[in-house]
């Protein structure tokens, strides 16, 4: 058996491998054509054995296939020739066909040619007018070549079996007496009779419906082209009731689709805070840094009332949790009280922030910040804090005697201080169309996209994995073993059959595969092991070099 099969395969491998060319090797070129394409090989003879060289097979057009016997071979011969010119050009070969009226073509003296003829003779006079005839048993490969269609591939579908579930279907019995616009009729196809429709000019089985997932996903899994591609190509072979609706379905439940193609992200509306009742209850808290060093600084802690949008900045020599603490406590905590939240501002800081001396500049920048009025309401964070605007620079006027007392009972401003209560937040060029679709909310189980670097083939989604809990901004998503948050901009529905056990997708394994020790096999090793130190596994790099581990690593 294994001696068959060694011999079989040698055999293929010497008729269809292709050779590499000889300088001074005899040259031939066979072609032949047929009403539907033209085919032609190009071979050399070494030690008087014909060795392939290259291969040509071309389909024809439509006004071409309308040609004559004898135009469609001499046109076979112009493409070969037109296709093999880069290695025929300079060199004498033979070109052999199965038509013999071409082989005195160039010396025939009968009626004119036709100009089409003509070109295609005075092209091939200019490589050779050495044409033989060959038995058409003898021209095999460039037969074959000119008779192979992409019709022809044989998809795996039983149609015996279908034949036989034809007969025990109850839609396929059904369709002969229904009022449609289908001409059912036996009809032969691969020695089966089948059931089809012929209203269309060539014959459409009628799928059974223990068939039907099976038909779609033979067509489908081909380059998986779209919804309207795919029942395209699926009515135009085959036929059954309901298909536009459930190749439809099925193709938005495949899962190499939903994970390879992105028609729309999801943009989800920015989170909105609710604005507290109470002053210096709800805190914003950043780190802006590192900022050129500046009497010992290097940073700056960043706070903002969410209420009164009172700004304090920090300069920081250091980052650690001890020394943000300590500066909140002294510069915040001691003047406002303890916040109820903390919400971890890096925004015009940095435009006065850049020279050398930015510490000095500081509170200026925060003098800025306090007094200019806000545009949610109009006022400044020191008019809701303190009650009065906060004098700056290029307002000061000339000292008169009258006093004013800003906090006059009867004064309308301090009677609106006292009524103030906290205002939303406004959202300035927030899009109306963020929002999450309700397809989103729904789904049972969703896919997530990688934004990471991937390569080129790579797809843009994993999944599907199953949701544990929705929400406006984020879901919580069930990836392998543990419960993750992740925001729904990055998330897309996963349309699944949930008639069946749904397959839920693993994440990827991260890092390096755990190192495998060696067990002892008996006492003797095991002891051994005990009592020697562990030995140090050399590793390397892809590139072969050695990792040498600091020591606390080791």
């Amino acid at each position: 058996m294994d001696n068959a099969f060694t011999s079989c395969k040698s055999a293929l491998a010497e008729a269809t491998m292709l050779s590499n060319p000889k300088p001074n090797a005899q040259i031939s070129l066979t072609t032949d054509a047929s009403e539907d394409a033209v085919g032609a090989v190009l071979e050399q003879c070494v030690q008087g054995v014909w060795q392939p060289l290259a291969f040509f097979s071309k389909r024809l057009r439509s006004p071409e296939q309308k040609y004559s016997t004898f135009d469609r071979e001499l046109l076979g011969l112009y493409l070969a020739i037109r296709h093999f010119r880069f290695f025929l050009e300079g060199r004498s070969f033979t070109a052999y066909t199965d038509h013999k009226p071409l082989i005195g073509a160039m010396s025939k003296l009968s009626d004119p040619w036709t100009s089409r003829q003509q070109r295609h003779l005075a092209f091939i006079s200019e490589f050779s007018t050495d044409i033989r005839h060959v038995s058409g048993k003898s021209n095999v490969v460039a037969d074959c070549l000119s008779r192979a269609a992409l019709s022809n591939v044989v998809l795996g579908i039983d149609y015996d079996a279908m034949a036989k579930a034809q007969t025990e279907d109850k839609d396929v019995k059904a369709f002969p007496t229904a009022i449609t616009g289908l001409r059912i009729m036996p009809f032969k196809i691969n020695n089966s009779t089948l059931l089809c429709d012929v209203s269309t000019g060539h014959p459409r089985p009628l799928v059974p419906r223990s068939f039907q997932r099976h038909v779609f996903a033979t067509i489908h899994s081909l380059a998986h082209p779209g919804k309207k591609a795919t029942v395209k190509l699926v009515s135009q072979i085959f036929v059954w009731h309901g298909l536009k609706k459930q190749v439809n379905q099925w193709t938005k439940e495949c899962l190499a689709c939903q994970q390879s193609k992105i028609q729309s992200h999801v943009h989800s509306p920015v989170a909105k805070i609710p604005v507290p009742a109470k002053r210096f209850s709800h805190l914003h808290i950043d780190l802006v840094g590192p900022l050129p060093p500046s009497e010992d600084f290097s940073h700056l802690l960043t706070i903002i009332d969410r209420t009164t949008r009172w700004p304090e900045a920090i300069p920081l020599s250091g980052t650690s949790t001890t020394d943000c603490a300590r500066a909140l406590i002294r510069h915040w905590i001691s003047r406002f009280g303890v916040p109820l939240d903390i919400t971890t501002l890096k925004a015009a800081l940095k435009a006065r922030l850049q020279g050398p001396n930015w510490a000095d500049e500081l509170p200026w920048v925060l003098l800025g910040l306090r007094t200019a009025p806000k545009e949610d309401f109009g006022l400044s964070a020191a008019e809701l804090v303190y009650g009065i605007p906060l004098g700056v620079p290029g307002e000061f006027i000339d000292p008169t005697s009258k006093t004013v007392n800003v906090y006059a009972p009867n004064d309308p401003f301090s009677s609106c201080v006292q009524r103030l209560s906290p205002f939303p937040t406004s959202h300035p060029g927030l899009s109306s169309s963020s929002s999450v679709p309700q397809s989103l909310r729904d789904s049972k189980f969703i896919f997530i996209r990688n934004d990471s670097h991937r390569g080129p083939l790579w797809r843009p989604y994993d999944g599907p994995f199953r949701v544990v809990a929705p929400g406006d901004k984020t879901f919580r998503i069930m990836v392998g073993s543990r419960e993750e948050v992740i925001s729904a901009d990055r998330l897309k529905p996963a349309y699944v059959d949930l008639t069946g056990p749904v397959t839920v997708a693993q994440p990827p394994r991260r890092g390096r595969p755990p190192l495998q020790q060696a067990e002892p096999t008996n006492q003797e090793n095991a002891a051994e092991l005990e009592s020697s130190p562990p030995r140090q596994q050399s590793r390397s790099t892809r590139s072969g070099r050695a990792v040498h581990l600091p020591p606390r690593f080791r």
